[in-house]
């Protein structure tokens, strides 16, 4: 009688496992195992946290938590949180020490640390606030606040009674490099413009020049490997062109945010080849007088103005010339005599700047132009006194 009590019990036991493992989220028969005489169900390990993500809660590059989620997995009774830093890595290579404020093993600086253990609630997703993440503020030296700028990575642990899975590693960093201010460009020759910048960050490693011709939308990008630099002269571009600008910091992590592009930046055109001079030498020739200073007059262009147009440089005399005096606007050659009407032009000199203005109103008077001068009567009177000037032709 006993023997079919038990009998019909083990039976019934069975049936209702059976029956609930479905729902259980325990298994089937085949997952349970007889123990002597009890059946008892075999344990599931838990899955893997595959989907392991942030959430923003502080939508800001100076955060002070993190929100990690994930799915919840199944068969698991709990989760482990663990949290390790990337090391700092400077430009030259080094590594940098460990951060004590960090709490940072100086043993084991960069190794995993468990700092939290959640258990399973039922809920389809799983959170965790990280909240241990000093604020800008805690830190003095310089070290100490590039290194609240690496990556904090975590990996989240599923556990049961049957042990234990991964899940992948997911790292953020809260606190990127910071974008250089006070970009400015200036062209410093057609085919050349400076950019400089005011840095903001301790540890950049260097910066991005990004540049484009105003009408265009792509960059040229130049990687300027100097930490702690200021300025840089892009060449090789384009003369009377309008470019846009701008640059970003790196290091080891990536890069700073752009800021918007400072246009109006125009290189000039490229110079020309001077003017040509050109050489000549203009006849003055002797008009009749009976008495006192003997008048010249000569024009350049001669030959009813074949030669092309263009300016006047220079009046030169000759090394046998006498003394010219020529004659200012408004004067005439009966007034050669008087020294405020004329302007003397010794053998073997030429005409000055000044000169040439009060005489023809420019420096470089346009051609075709009308030599009045006089000279001091010679034995024998000379036909003609001959000047050299130098002109350059219109282009």
């Amino acid at each position: 009688m006993r023997t079919f009590i038990f009998a019909g019990l083990c039976l019934l036991i069975v049936s209702c496992i059976s029956s609930d493992a479905g729902a259980q989220g325990i298994g089937t028969l085949r997952d349970y195992i007889d123990v002597g005489r009890v059946v008892l169900p075999l344990p599931h390990p838990p899955g893997t946290p595959d989907d392991l993500r942030f959430v923003v809660t502080q939508p800001s590059r100076v955060e002070t938590q993190l929100e990690l989620q994930w799915s919840k997995v199944p068969h698991a009774t709990g989760y482990r949180v663990f949290r390790k830093l990337e090391p700092v890595v400077f430009a030259n290579g080094a590594i940098a020490a460990p951060s004590p404020l960090l709490g940072e093993s100086a043993i084991f600086p960069y190794a995993w640390h468990e700092i939290a253990q959640i258990n399973d609630d039922g809920s389809s997703q799983v959170h965790f606030i990280d909240t241990d993440i000093p604020p800008p503020d805690l830190t003095t030296s310089a070290a100490e606040r590039r290194r609240l700028g690496a990556p904090y990575c975590y990996k989240v642990e599923a556990y049961n009674n049957a042990g234990m899975t991964e899940s992948n590693t997911t790292c953020k960093r809260l606190r990127g490099i910071n974008a250089p201010t006070n970009v400015t460009g200036e062209a410093t020759s057609p085919t050349s413009i400076k950019i400089s910048w005011r840095g903001q960050s301790a540890f950049e490693w260097g910066y991005k020049l990004y540049y484009r011709r105003a009408y265009e939308t792509g960059y040229n990008v130049f990687w300027y490997n100097a930490a702690g630099s200021d300025s840089y002269e892009i060449n090789f571009l384009s003369p009377e062109t309008e470019y846009c600008i701008t640059v970003t910091a790196f290091d080891y992590y990536g890069e700073s945010e752009r800021q918007n592009d400072i246009c109006n930046i125009n290189t000039p055109p490229e110079p020309g080849s001077p003017p040509e001079e050109h050489n000549f030498t203009v006849q003055l020739l002797r008009q009749i007088v009976y008495e006192g200073p003997v008048p010249y007059v000569g024009s350049f262009p001669t030959g009813g103005g074949l030669l092309p147009a263009g300016n006047l440089i220079q009046v030169r005399s000759t090394h046998w010339n006498p003394t010219l005096y020529f004659v200012k606007p408004g004067k005439s050659t009966a007034d050669c005599n008087d020294p405020d009407a004329v302007i003397p032009l010794n053998t073997n000199s030429a005409l000055s700047s000044s000169d040439m203005e009060m005489l023809y109103g420019s420096a470089t008077p346009r051609l075709p132009i009308v030599f009045l001068a006089c000279a001091a009567a010679t034995t024998p009177l000379l036909d003609a006194i001959p000047i050299n000037i130098t002109y350059i032709k219109d282009e």
